[in-house]
Parts: C-alpha cells; sequence; structure tokens
C-alpha cells in the first residue's frame, strides 16, 4: 500500500487517536478508521459497500476482466435475500448476493459439518501415507513448506474434488508462489518488473479454465444438496456458482477463473499459513504442548473400522485450544479492511465520510493496541500468550487436612483451572479482526477455526516433532503482506520430525 505500511498507520493511528484521519495515496483518498467506538459505529452500519476491495482483489490481485468488474461494481443491490429498495439489479444479475450466500450457505450453514469432516479425512489419509517420515528421526528444511502443501491438498479435495490436482499436478506449488507475491500484484507494479508474479498467477489462472472445461460435463441439473460431494468437482457450492454464472453474459471463463482463484485464496490465505504459527507455537512451549496434547486425547475418537478420527466438534470448543487459535489469529494476522458509505454520506461520530469514500481500518493495529490488550496485567501485545482469551475459574479450596479437591492430584491446580476456565472474545469485537465484522464478516471463519485446529490436533497425534533451534526462536512474520491477510514466515523452520504411533496405540486400545 505504502512503503513501510505498519510504521505509517501506527504513526497516524496513534497520532489522531480514534479520529477519521484522510490519506491520499497516488489517486485515492482514504479514512483511516481506528479506536473501538469508531470500529464498533462502522460495523453496526448496514449502508456501507465493499466494491473498493473487490476492485483491489479481484482486478489487481486476480485479473478479473475489465468489462466483468464493471458489472461487479454495478450491482448496487447489497448481499442481503432482499435487494436494497433503490436498487433495479434483476434477481438473476444480483452477482453479489449470489457469490455471499454461497459462500455462507456452504462454509458456515449446512455444508460446513461434511465439508469440515472430509477435510479431516483427508488430511489423515495424506500424513498417514507419506512415505518420507518413518518411525525414526529425520529432518525437515522447513516445517511451513509441509504445513502448506499437506493442508492445502486436504482442502483443495475436500472444496473442489479430486481432479482440479490431477490435471493440474503443480497447482499446490503454483498457487504458493502466487500467494507470495500478492503483495506485488495488489500494488499494481506493471509486469515488465515483476514478470514472474504475473506468470505465476497465469499459471493458476490457466490450470483452473483447465478444470472448469473438464467438470461442465458433470454438472447435473438435480437440486442442490449441501451434503453432496462430487470427485470431479467436490462440494455443490462450485455447482452452484458456475449455474448462476450461466446466466450473467459478463461472467466468460476469464472471470469464472479470477472467481474461483479468489474463492480458494480467502478459504486458504489465512487459514494455512495462520495453522503453520499455531502449530510452531504450540512445538516451542514444551509444557503447553502437554497440555493440548492431553485435550486432543480428550476429543480423539475411532471410526468403524479402528482408524483414528476427531470429535472437531468438541475440539473447537475446547477454551484452550480456541483461545491458542485466537491469539494466534491475533499477532499473525494483519487485514486491511474496507468500507465505503452506500448512496449517503456516513456519519461517524462528528466527522461525515462522503458517499463511496473508502474507510480503512487496519486490524493488525488494532490487535497490537496496548490499551486493549494490556489492561489487569496482560503480558505484553508483541508476544504469543496461549491464555489471553481465558477466563479462570476461582481455584479450589484447599488446605493441609483435607488436600485438594477429589479428583484433583497435587499437581494439578493449574490443569484444574484450565479445565473450568472459559473462552471469551468478549469486549474485543473491536478489536480482534482477522475476519473484519459486521455485517459482511468473513463467511469462512467457521471453516478456518475447525481447519487450525483440528489441523493442530492430527499433526500433533501423528507426528513427534521438535524445533531444533536451540532458542526456539520462530522466524519473524514477513510484513511485506501487510495489510492482506495471515503474514508469512520470513524464513525457514527447520525441525526434526517422526511417527509418534500414537494413532495406532489409540486404535488398539
Amino acid at each position: 500500500m505504502v512503503w513501510n505500511a505498519p510504521e505509517f498507520l501506527t504513526l497516524v493511528i496513534n497520532s489522531f487517536k480514534g479520529v477519521p484521519v484522510r490519506i491520499r495515496l497516488l489517486v485515492i483518498d482514504f479514512y483511516v478508521v481506528s479506536g473501538p467506538e469508531s470500529i464498533k459505529a462502522v460495523w453496526r452500519s448496514s449502508d456501507l459497500h465493499v466494491r473498493a476491495y473487490k476492485t483491489l482483489a479481484v482486478q489487481n490481485m486476480f485479473k478479473m476482466p475489465q468489462d466483468t468488474l464493471e458489472f461487479w461494481l454495478s450491482d448496487d443491490s447489497g448481499i442481503n435475500t432482499e435487494p436494497h429498495t433503490a436498487s433495479n439489479v434483476p434477481h438473476h444479475l444480483r452477482i453479489e448476493h449470489m457469490t455471499y450466500s454461497s459462500v455462507h450457505r456452504f462454509l458456515a450453514g449446512p455444508g460446513l459439518k461434511p465439508f469440515a469432516e472430509r477435510f479431516t479425512v483427508n488430511l489423515l489419509n495424506q500424513l498417514n501415507n507419506k512415505k518420507d517420515i518413518s518411525s525414526e528421526w529425520t529432518q525437515l528444511d522447513d516445517l511451513f513448506s509441509l504445513v502448506e502443501e499437506e493442508f492445502l491438498n486436504a482442502a483443495l479435495t475436500a472444496m473442489c474434488g479430486e481432479y482440479l490436482l490431477k490435471i493440474n499436478p503443480t497447482f499446490v506449488k503454483d498457487y504458493w508462489e502466487l500467494n507470495r507475491t500478492l503483495y506485488i500484484l495488489a500494488n499494481g507494479y506493471p509486469r515488465w518488473m515483476y514478470p514472474g508474479a504475473y506468470h505465476v498467477r497465469d499459471r493458476c489462472l490457466s490450470s483452473l479454465k483447465k478444470w472448469h472445461k473438464f467438470i461442465q460435463p458433470y454438472f447435473s441439473d438435480a437440486g442442490l444438496d449441501e451434503q453432496a460431494w462430487n470427485p470431479y468437482y467436490g462440494t455443490e457450492i462450485i455447482k452452484f456458482r458456475h449455474s448462476a454464472w450461466s446466466k450473467m453474459d459478463r461472467m466468460n471463463a476469464d472471470a469464472a477463473a479470477t472467481e474461483d482463484l479468489g474463492m480458494i485464496w480467502a478459504a486458504n490465505g489465512n487459514s494455512i499459513p495462520a495453522s503453520f504459527w499455531m502449530l510452531a507455537e504450540v512445538l516451542r512451549d514444551p509444557s503447553l504442548l502437554a497440555k493440548v496434547q492431553q485435550r486432543v486425547e480428550a476429543h480423539q475418537t475411532n471410526n468403524e473400522k479402528g482408524q483414528l478420527n476427531f470429535d472437531w466438534t468438541a475440539l473447537c470448543a475446547d477454551p484452550l485450544l480456541q483461545s491458542i487459535y485466537a491469539e494466534t489469529m491475533r499477532l499473525r494476522v494483519a487485514s486491511f479492511l474496507f468500507r465505503s458509505p452506500d448512496r449517503k454520506p456516513f456519519q461517524l461520530g462528528r466527522w461525515l465520510i462522503p458517499t463511496d469514500g473508502v474507510m480503512l481500518i487496519s486490524g493488525y493495529n488494532a490487535q497490537m493496541d496496548k490499551e486493549i490488550w494490556e489492561k489487569d496485567g496482560a503480558r505484553p501485545v508483541e508476544e504469543f500468550w496461549a491464555e489471553r482469551f481465558l477466563e479462570h475459574c476461582p481455584q479450589p479450596e484447599r488446605s493441609a487436612e483435607t488436600g485438594p479437591p477429589a479428583g484433583i492430584g497435587n499437581d494439578s491446580v493449574e490443569l484444574y483451572d484450565l479445565q473450568c476456565a472459559k473462552f471469551s472474545l468478549e469486549d474485543r469485537a473491536t478489536a480482534w479482526l482477522p475476519y473484519g465484522g459486521g455485517q459482511r464478516m468473513c463467511p469462512g471463519r467457521h471453516f478456518n477455526k475447525q481447519e487450525m485446529i483440528t489441523g493442530l490436533a492430527i499433526m500433533i497425534t501423528v507426528f513427534d516433532i521438535e524445533l531444533l533451534n536451540n532458542d526456539r526462536r520462530l522466524p519473524e512474520s514477513d510484513m511485506r503482506g501487510f495489510g492482506f491477510g495471515a503474514l508469512l514466515p520470513k524464513g525457514k523452520t527447520p525441525v526434526r520430525i517422526r511417527r509418534s504411533g500414537r494413532e495406532q496405540s489409540r486404535a488398539g486400545s
């Protein structure tokens, strides 16, 4: 966005303390919005649009054709089932509503459970079938490389079926290469300056068009079933989207590839890098790893064949695991959140934001606000603290005569505390913003949470993993991706790894 955006925005926000600030970047005015009350006011409003984000994401990052972008931007009907009363857009051309509702239906509604279960099974099967990791210790140059490949394979197969990767075997590699260069494309640097970024995007789009052509004959006229999965195109969200696009003249093959590339990025661009950070933070702290393993073991199950499985619903409700997840997102996700007044100016306290003026909220700055996050003796915002989001219960009564309460050993008070602790985001809705907020909060957040927590559970159950850095220090976050979601690691994370045997012992118990 600008050279050294983190420092620039921190300076602006700290200097004006909750006052919206207009800044000009190139030819665009942005209104930097910060502070709990201002952010809360933005989230409460239903009269805001995100067309500035669509221009940035679908055109700059994912190469939306210009005429299709104009079609997108002309849709002023909103995301609700009922269109805005002032809109004249025909129902079959309501592309924004179709896009949002389809993702909500399949990633947050009735389609979430089967989708999440497929991801879990896929990841378990992949890791169990990896031939290059045995019961003997072996060294890996980079833990992130393992996570990004295996998690994306599992997620893409769950979402898009088996054939996207079968007919495009380099897609996972190309996707991650693209993800590392999205900041270049988002900033609009010309192709001649960074040809590699443009070439890898072209490869991803070409792969998706090839897959689209292949799966077209397998779309049936049957009604949609959120539970269904097809090996050719995966979940019904794919069929639903392509069926809707077929009624829109300007949604051609190029535009369809752009849309699906954007959906794949939205579903995985935050969750998989954040899954790496979550796993790495647990591995670097042996005492935390032991606690997490105990919580994971409590929610392990076996299927009818005696194979390891997980009750992911229970895992995702566990207070400690939720706190680790939320703290990872707080520390490692740095998103810009755009909102613009629709049809009339927006009153923000004493200030008036003009119609279509672009308000920018920096999620990272809110998530690193010391006035919010360092209250009541909380640890520094720059530090990962696994229990930051836990509300602890009172310590049990004990005395020299009676000892601890029944079932609680002399060394288990901390464990007892974790067992009755509660996870809470209360009073932090305007400061924990990895998914945005308000009416347009990311509908994929429920699957992202499941992917991260279940992925962590699977990795620490199937494998023993040890960081090789003597000081257990993790790589720094690569701030070149600031504003575009989860930050990638700047450098490698070498580990040694072996099969744990815990999944076999569980199946035999």
